[in-house]
């Protein structure tokens, strides 16, 4: 099965030796998605139901730009 990187446009690059996204076949695999800032990789600050918010969103947002369906 081909394995191919998938890069958001305006997302931080991990500082570690993964990708956000990966598809394989017709999979998407998404790793390490914490509540951080897209962006900045800034933790976002808050209680468990905020940071739980954030992590679905960027989810949310990293499927939407990978033309998932």
């Amino acid at each position: 099965m081909k394995k191919e990187i998938i890069s958001v446009p305006g997302v931080k690059a991990p500082d570690s030796p993964f990708n956000h996204v990966v598809k394989a076949g017709q999979l998407l695999f998404l790793t390490s998605q914490l509540s951080c800032d897209l962006k900045t990789g800034e933790i976002v600050p808050g209680n468990i139901e905020i940071q739980t918010r954030k992590a679905l969103e960027n989810i949310k947002y990293l499927l939407d730009a990978s033309d998932s369906s």
